[in-house]
């Protein structure tokens, strides 16, 4: 069977820079790693407003440390800093990601602001560079990077387990999730999962439930995330269905990466109506481990959307 490395694999995504991450520090007991990302990137785009240009700058970087220390030899301590900078005149220094915990036998637990329980099963479906995980945050038991979360992931041969509980300071606003994520060796992934959160005293709750499937054979990949539930957007009276499916096709350093996604509100007492209906197709090349360039362009299905070319660079560090 396939093992996943939960602890691993969320180490090496946290850096941002993947196998590009430095380890700066290391004396056989406490390690300190540095990895991050430079993403000049430009947007064009119909719009509907005339006071407003066709050109957006998307450009980012990204910065991120993680460091462990062996406390016993079962039991290593964790943690992780993550922080963005946006191009433009309003510069401002985000994070993304903040928490620290142990590493224990059974799986690590964490707190601060992280990944939720939903984000394993999103990844099956949010591979392209800029135009896919349209899926996330619906409601906000669903969402990633949140604060004030408690977070135990566990790596079980194949079975990879995730659950999180946020406590937020305003009173019935707490949430929650639980997910699991199965992989067979003959590159199949499936992954099931539950997330809620209540939106306020005497204002109700959101939950969903979510389901993955991916499948992956040489150097062909398609994954589909399935998410339906209420409470989108924190209406507690709106019911929603959504979906996204994402394919991709690797020659030589070149992939090719098509992403469809459909979200479909149900509000009660009103009329159904499509939130997002939008094809996605990206072209990337990577030079090397460390570069690579993307141009991704949304063909929006909706009337009155604009569609997007997206033309950017990534560099690995």
């Amino acid at each position: 069977m396939k093992k996943l490395s939960v602890i691993a694999l969320a180490i090496a995504a946290a850096t941002t820079g993947g196998v590009n991450a430095a380890s700066v520090y290391d004396d056989g007991t406490t390690s300190l790693k540095i990895g991050g990302r430079v993403e000049p990137r430009m947007k064009f785009q119909d719009r509907n407003d005339e006071d407003k240009s066709d050109f957006s700058d998307e450009s980012r970087f990204r910065v991120a440390f993680s460091g462990k220390t062996q406390i016993t030899d079962s039991l290593t301590g964790i943690g992780h800093y993550q922080m963005e900078i946006k191009d433009g005149s309003d510069q401002t220094v985000k994070t993304k990601e903040l928490y620290a915990g142990l590493g224990t036998a059974i799986g690590s637990f964490t707190y601060g602001q992280q990944d939720g329980a939903f984000t394993p099963i999103a990844d099956i479906s949010d591979i392209a560079s800029y135009h896919s995980g349209n899926h996330i945050g619906i409601i906000d038991g669903n969402g990633d990077e949140i604060q004030n979360t408690l977070t135990y992931a566990g790596d079980f041969d194949a079975l990879a387990v995730t659950a999180h509980y946020t406590m937020n300071s305003d009173k019935d606003t707490d949430g929650y999730g639980l997910s699991a994520v199965y992989g067979f060796d003959f590159g199949l992934d499936l992954g099931l999962g539950y997330m809620g959160n209540d939106l306020g005293r005497g204002a109700g709750s959101a939950d969903a439930f979510t389901f993955g499937a991916g499948y992956s054979i040489e150097n062909f990949y398609i994954g589909g995330v399935y998410v339906t539930g209420e409470g989108a957007d924190g209406d507690k009276d709106t019911d929603f269905d959504a979906y996204e499916i994402s394919a991709q096709y690797k020659f030589g350093k070149a992939r090719v990466v098509g992403v469809y996604a459909y979200q479909q509100n149900d509000p009660t007492g009103a009329a159904k109506y499509d939130e997002t209906d939008q094809f996605a197709l990206e072209l990337r090349y990577d030079f090397n481990k460390a570069f690579r360039v993307v141009g991704s362009y949304v063909f929006e299905q909706i009337d009155g959307g604009e569609d997007q070319l997206v033309l950017g660079a990534r560099y690995n560090f």
